[in-house]
């Protein structure tokens, strides 16, 4: 009894040296796992914050983008507008340039009529000098105005409907009102 009691201890403490050399390695690898997991813990952190720093700068960049997109609109809108009252002006100054042209053609009209009316005095069959140097101002008058429509004719389309523009009837009204006032000087 003492043997086998002896061969029990023996074959109890060769079960627990096993025993404890499995949980040593047991021990070893889950201290290997935890660093391991440790590890893969604090890149995903990394990974993480690098996600949300990432995030954070494309929502800025898009911010950034949308306030620039509104401020491309905004100054688009303003050249748009602006280039619309360049051709406005621009057809003004050319319409005024034209009045300017009739009313200078007009005032030379008057001129050569009254040369005439001096040079060649009173034309036969005409009883008044006056009413002659009146009709040939009319005549030459009629054919500057039909000389003013065909400019104007190429102007029509351009006109954008605004009321600050002149149409052509309302310029002609004018021509003939100035034409006027120089004649009865």
């Amino acid at each position: 009894m003492a043997n086998d009691l002896s061969e029990e201890l023996r074959r109890l403490h060769n079960a627990v040296t096993r025993l404890s050399a499995k949980i040593g390695d047991t021990s070893k690898k889950l201290e290997e796992s935890s660093t391991s997991l440790s590890r893969m813990t604090e890149e995903r952190d990394h990974l993480n914050q690098a996600y949300n720093e990432e995030k954070r700068k494309m929502k800025k960049i898009m911010y950034v983008n949308e306030r620039l997109m509104r401020e491309l609109e905004t100054q688009r809108k303003e050249i748009e507008q602006q280039a619309k009252e360049i051709e406005k002006l621009d057809y003004q100054l050319d319409f005024q340039s034209k009045q300017f042209l009739v009313l200078s053609k007009l005032n030379n009209a008057a001129q050569v009529s009254r040369k005439l009316n001096t040079v060649k005095g009173k034309p036969k069959g005409v009883k008044n000098v006056s009413s002659w140097g009146n009709a040939q101002v009319q005549i030459a008058t009629n054919a500057l105005h039909k000389e003013l429509e065909e400019k104007d004719s190429g102007f029509d389309n351009e006109l954008t409907g605004s009321k600050s523009l002149p149409t052509k009837s309302t310029g002609v009204i004018m021509i003939f009102r100035r034409s006027a006032k120089f004649q009865s000087r």
